[in-house]
């Protein structure tokens, strides 16, 4: 079997236009309104639609943004290189990877501490992972500075079998480390101190523009065009500017990267070279810091428990509710793997609540392992006209169709955020420039010419026959804790 399949047209092409006096974003849409919008129009529903539907939109200034986030106060450590081979009862030295320090070579191990090293290594007669009590530390800086580790099995008098490296552990193996010991009147070991990273947002400026030639208004018009009538043609066009727009912020919001190349500029009206500014997506982000999940074949409902478990590892806990967010092909593994969960699922969630309410779509959830899913396949994702563009052979052009996104639905508290101290914030959130008595959200203004269109007033901006709309959006997209994210890709 083979099939063809075509690009899908487009006559979007850049010349006059139309517009009008109301927009589908203004504050008098009720949201059925825009449900019937998103129909109309056939844009699919998307990752940035689902979190403004959520609520999860803030305004703020027109700046970058920081966020700080206090990490775990409980560390683990990295080898820098392998931990050789030895004799049973054997000390061990350990090295740790450059990012156990900070800037002045200050790591997390102290003398007195346990290093679990796991029985994997361990001689085959052993039954469990054995803990080796740091015994020194010396004061070489960062990698390579000896962590000479004591193990407490070695007599034979509590374990049958002596501690003992006997498979050589790995450079950039992770270990745990467990309690410590100290013995009767001895000094206090060195204090700890905790730092906040620090995570700076920046915005991006999106535009969109309509231009009309005077007398195109007054033309007649075909009634299959829809142009006929009462200004038609400005308002059904300004409708699909405004979607054209739309999806703009949402590829921006999911997949939009940093700009970090020095010689992106634009020249001002003032003549200064100003920098092109960009904030980094979902999927940027996720390729960041999040988690990573790979699979082989068709994704199945087994692969969830992974998830689980890799969530579990940044302390998510079990029973909350993930945004599942999948491109087409992994969509439909999933929702075939997942069918009878599906159906045995009755349970609600308010985003489901809402995501009904404002934008008219159900969702599909499913519990597993005592974590609920929430699986929603975005329009950035699908979009034929997007990263959902197919080959000539029906296959995805981009490897996102076969990815996707796990994101925990929850909030998350931060030692700072736009100006507030220990506040709780959505993990996802969407911010719009609106600050000092100037919003940014949605910005619509009119350029008028010299034209006879009812209803614009008769003050002139130009000498010339026609009449220009200009949009404008200032946005960005802040993600407190994509660390707790899980991607996956095949």
């Amino acid at each position: 079997m083979s099939i063809t399949v075509n690009a899908p047209s487009s006559n979007v092409v850049t010349e006059y236009h139309d517009l009008q006096w109301i927009t589908k974003n203004s504050a008098i849409v009720k949201p059925e309104v825009r449900a019937e919008l998103y129909k109309k129009y056939g844009m699919g529903v998307g990752a940035r639609d689902l979190i403004f539907a959520a609520g999860n939109v803030i305004d703020v200034p027109n700046q970058t943004i920081t966020i700080g986030l206090a990490e775990s106060p409980l560390s683990v450590i990295t080898l820098f290189d392998a931990i050789a081979v030895g004799a049973a009862g054997e000390n061990i030295t350990i090295h740790l990877a450059a990012t156990c320090f900070d800037a002045n070579g200050n790591g997390p191990l102290r003398a007195g501490d346990d290093v679990y090293i796991p029985k994997t290594y361990q001689n085959a007669a052993c039954t469990s992972d054995r803990a080796y009590r740091v015994y020194t530390v010396s004061s070489d800086a960062t990698t390579s500075k000896d962590y000479v580790c004591q193990p407490y099995a070695n007599a034979g008098t509590y374990y049958t079998t002596p501690s003992e490296i006997a498979t050589e552990v790995p450079a950039g193996t992770v270990l745990f480390i467990g309690a410590n010991s100290f013995a009767p009147g001895t000094a206090q070991p060195a204090g700890l101190a905790d730092t906040f990273e620090t995570r700076t947002f920046s915005n991006r400026i999106l535009k969109e523009s309509l231009d009309f030639e005077g007398g195109e208004i007054a033309k007649s018009f075909y009634e299959f065009s829809g142009y006929e009538g009462n200004k038609a043609l400005l308002t059904r066009n300004i409708a699909k500017a405004e979607f054209r727009l739309d999806v703009k912020e949402a590829r921006a919001f999911f997949y939009g990267e940093w700009a970090d190349n020095t010689s992106m500029v634009q020249t001002s009206e003032g003549s200064v070279s100003n920098a092109v500014p960009s904030f980094g997506g979902m999927w940027p982000h996720a390729d960041v810091y999040a988690q990573k999940l790979s699979y082989a074949g068709d994704f199945t409902i087994d692969n969830l428990y992974d998830v689980g478990i890799l969530q579990q590892s940044k302390g998510v806990v079990a029973g909350g509710v993930n945004l599942f967010l999948a491109g087409p092909e992994l969509g439909r593994d999933v929702e075939k793997s997942a069918l009878d969960y599906i159906k045995a699922y009755s349970g609600g969630t308010d985003l489901l609540d809402k995501v009904k309410k404002e934008i008219g779509i159900d969702v599909q959830a499913f519990s597993i392992n005592h974590r609920t899913y929430v699986l929603w396949e975005p329009g950035e994702l699908a979009d034929p006209t997007g990263v959902g563009l197919l080959d000539s052979s029906g296959d995805g052009v981009y490897s996102i169709a076969t990815a996707g996104l796990v994101v925990p639905h929850t909030n998350v508290t931060v030692g700072s955020f736009n100006g507030q101290k220990n506040v709780s914030i959505p993990g996802v959130q969407l911010g719009y420039v609106n600050h000092n008595g100037e919003n940014r959200r949605r910005v619509i203004q009119y350029l008028k010419g010299v034209n006879g269109v009812a209803g614009f007033g008769s003050d002139v901006a130009s000498a010339y026959d026609g009449f220009h709309l200009y949009m404008l959006t200032h946005m960005t997209g802040i993600f407190a804790i994509p660390d707790m994210w899980v991607q996956i890709y095949k």
